[in-house]
């Protein structure tokens, strides 16, 4: 989690400062850090939605099982 949200806080300077990483050679760094932002991103979206199918599935279980 530490190291998602470094990841984030990072690729986030990196895009507030686009011109700023050009100037040094890095001409195209904003769109690596943008691409690492949104698979961050879609792996955590995955992983919240992972465990609400898991909770839900978990409780139609137990409602299953009362019957």
């Amino acid at each position: 989690m530490l190291a998602a949200l470094f990841t984030l806080s990072a690729t986030t300077a990196a895009l507030a400062h686009p011109g700023h990483l050009a100037d040094e050679g890095h001409g195209h760094s904003h769109y690596i850090a943008l691409a690492i932002f949104l698979g961050v991103a879609a792996i955590s979206a995955g992983l919240v939605l992972r465990r609400a199918l898991r909770k839900r599935a978990e409780r139609r279980a137990m409602d299953g099982a009362e019957t």
